[in-house]
């Protein structure tokens, strides 16, 4: 009898025993299973903090390559002859393994919002999407944008009309000083304002076109008018065959405004672009005058989705 009340005693106390041991090592491994978690987002974390610091230190030497190759370029066209400049090669740059692209546009060959008469305007939204009615009140509410009075013209739009629309902003009554203001008159959507911000400026000295150093898609806007005889206007057209490379510079355009646009990538495939205008002039002290110089990024044309309507 006292054999057996031993061993139940001793029963009795080991399995709290045991209990308690079992206890502590699934807190333990519950424990270790946490830090294991911790651990693993601690060096996710890190691995993020290193990409980010390697991105960010990657696009600082892709904008001094990019900044360096525009005024590689600039210096390229000021120590060449005024008359000269069309047929100077602008080059990119290789600087380890980061190149750099450049293309130089004369903004000569772009459609002035502030200075295009109402046809060219509203041609530049039909050959690009817009229906003929919204193209023509576009163009009548751009002209109402940069007039000076508040009087609505004739398919037009003024401060009352974009109240009523639920418009946070007004006619500015004055010119535009940027494209992207155009995003902001009433009837521009996103789709169309993608397609023609790439044809618009603001820097030309002339409502007219040179189409001698135009790109293909202002060009197209006249062929496009031409075609459909558009608002009964005599419009000039280019040969896109005859002149399938378009130089950036016509043999009189020794002063003048140019965009820069410079597209660095590394060896990752890191790429960051900069967009540079200037104004060149005949000072030898200060031989051009910065308009902007920023970084950008543009959709190419194929898809932006910019596809002409005939007239109804």
């Amino acid at each position: 009898m006292r054999t057996s009340s031993i061993r139940c005693g001793t029963t009795s106390r080991v399995l709290p025993a045991l209990r308690q041991a079992g206890l502590a090592l699934v807190s333990v491994l519950w424990l270790l299973i946490v830090l294991g978690v911790i651990a693993s987002g601690v060096l996710s974390l890190t691995i993020q903090y290193s990409e980010i610091v390697a991105t960010a230190e990657s696009r600082v030497h892709l904008r001094f390559a990019a900044d360096a190759a525009i005024h590689n370029a600039i210096h390229s066209l000021l120590t060449a002859p005024a008359n000269r400049r069309q047929s100077v090669n602008v080059n990119g740059l290789t600087l380890g393994e980061i190149s750099v692209d450049v293309r130089v546009v004369s903004e000569a060959g772009r459609i002035n919002v502030n200075l295009a008469s109402p046809a060219l305007l509203s041609a530049t939204f039909a050959a690009n999407g817009a229906g003929e009615g919204e193209a023509l009140s576009i163009a009548a509410a751009i002209a109402d944008w940069r007039d000076a009075d508040n009087l609505r013209s004739f398919r037009g739009a003024e401060g009352s009309d974009y109240r009523s629309a639920g418009f946070r902003y007004l006619p500015r009554n004055a010119a535009f000083e940027s494209v992207g203001e155009i995003a902001n008159v009433k009837g521009v959507n996103d789709v169309l304002f993608a397609c023609v911000a790439p044809l618009l400026t603001v820097y030309s000295a002339s409502g007219d076109v040179d189409l001698g150093v135009a790109g293909i898609e202002v060009r197209r806007v006249f062929d496009w008018a031409k075609d459909k005889a558009w608002q009964d206007q005599n419009w000039a057209s280019h040969d896109d065959e005859r002149r399938s490379i378009v130089n950036p510079y016509s043999s009189s355009y020794g002063t003048g405004v140019l965009s820069l646009v410079a597209t660095a990538e590394d060896a990752r495939g890191i790429r960051l672009g900069v967009l540079a205008t200037v104004r060149l002039t005949r000072n030898r002290q200060r031989p051009f005058d910065v308009l902007r110089w920023r970084e950008y990024f543009a959709r190419p044309m194929s898809q932006r989705q910019c596809n002409a309507e005939s007239p109804s």
